[in-house]
């Protein structure tokens, strides 16, 4: 996983989000339990850290999440 998902650029970005997010990253650490550097993690995994943001109607596709069923509550609620 490292060897094709972790490179230098990735661990850059990564250390300047920390740096630059550190108080918020405590807060939430603080509030919910997850450690800041999970989160930038994921962050710099599933957008490189913002810079992917897709292609896609983000209140289409929670419509039709909340609609589908299986986590109704759960959309219905982020859609609204």
């Amino acid at each position: 996983y490292i060897a094709t998902h972790v490179d230098a650029a990735r661990i850059a970005g990564g250390q300047r989000v920390m740096a630059s997010s550190a108080d918020t990253l405590r807060r939430i650490e603080a509030r919910y339990g997850v450690p800041g550097e999970i989160i930038v993690a994921i962050f710099g995994h599933e957008s490189a850290y913002g810079g992917v943001k897709g292609n896609f109607d983000l209140a289409q596709a929670l419509a039709t999440l909340a609609w589908e069923g299986r986590r109704r509550e759960l959309f219905a609620g982020e859609f609204v």
